[in-house]
């Protein structure tokens, strides 16, 4: 991942383009604390997976204008430093929450290489929805002085529609062989839908319920009591009568079991919905 004379060109032309809008632009509401935007992190993920999969220079030099400006505004860039050159890898399919991996090269004012600052992006890529969440960005680093390779993991949180990690930073004395990030969480939209509530119903309202019925009842058994002594032994008549009971029964079950149970409310007002996801990056 250490940079070539040619791409560190290119990356100063991408600052000389978007420098003064990085330190001009306003953050969003729904920004990260490094005011990085919902559409500057979209920007930079579909710009690279754009232009890594047949898109235009433009595509290209989109997502390196956005991603160093995401960089360069979440790598705590000391007095005199600069990113002068970059790499990124967003995740090969775009879902309701998108990733991307960011590497930063940082020189200092007098052009020498001094660290490399690591970030990770999440994005919830639809209109007005949110995240909630874990992240977590790897990153293995060699030692120039062992030769050996460790692997750095840094643990982060998904909040808002956007969210940066880190930064994670490698000094030039060691050299960063790949990252990558992964993201688990629910993607949480709202909106105006059909909200039903069930309102049980008081200690008053039941027992008024069960007066009710037994009043029923006790009305359709003497009625019954009534029938069965005018029938006699006519068997067509005492099983007319019976049948008229249990009619008279099920209907004051029914308008009991109705008084007493809970009463289903249906208003409309905000619904949240929460659709679980997990993505990741290839390694960088």
């Amino acid at each position: 991942m250490r940079l070539s004379i040619l791409s560190r060109l290119t990356g100063a032309v991408v600052a000389a383009a978007v420098g003064s809008a990085v330190l001009t632009s306003a953050p969003a509401t729904a920004a990260t604390p490094q005011g990085v935007t919902k559409e500057t992190a979209m920007r930079a993920i579909n710009g690279f997976r754009n232009s890594l999969t047949g898109g235009s220079w433009n595509d290209q030099f989109e997502g390196r204008t956005a991603t160093y400006e995401i960089l360069n505004r979440s790598c705590d860039l000391k007095p005199g430093e600069e990113i002068g050159d970059l790499d990124a890898m967003p995740a090969a399919v775009r879902r309701n929450v998108d990733v991307m991996v960011a590497a930063g090269y940082i020189f200092d004012e007098d052009e020498d290489y001094i660290r490399t600052c690591v970030i990770g992006v999440a994005v919830a890529t639809f209109a007005g929805a949110s995240m909630t969440g874990s992240t977590s960005l790897l990153v293995d680093v060699r030692s120039d002085a062992t030769g050996e390779t460790a692997r750095a993991a840094m643990p982060g949180t998904l909040s808002g529609d956007v969210t940066v990690t880190g930064p994670l930073s490698v000094g030039a004395s060691d050299t960063v062989e790949q990252a990558m990030l992964s993201a688990t969480g629910h993607n949480v939209t709202t909106t105006i839908g059909t909200i039903v509530t069930n309102v049980p119903k008081t200690a008053a309202q039941k027992k008024k319920a069960k007066k009710a019925y037994s009043a029923q009842m006790s009305s359709a058994r003497k009625a019954l009591k009534k029938a069965l002594k005018k029938a006699g032994k006519d068997k067509r008549k005492v099983k007319a009568a019976k049948k008229t009971f249990a009619k008279k029964q099920r209907k004051a079950r029914s308008v009991y079991a109705v008084a007493r149970n809970n009463t289903r409310v249906v208003t409309t007002g905000p619904v949240t919905r929460k659709t679980p996801f997990t993505t990741a990056t290839p390694w960088l």
